[in-house]
């Protein structure tokens, strides 16, 4: 791991991602 990164933007960073993948999965059951 970067020790440069700092925490918070490391949990901004996967919270964003996780949110996406999350959002991503919902339209995809939305649009079956």
């Amino acid at each position: 791991m970067l020790a440069k990164v700092t925490d918070a933007q490391t949990v901004a960073a996967i919270g964003a991602m996780v949110e996406k993948i999350e959002a991503e999965k919902i339209a995809l059951h939305l649009t079956k």
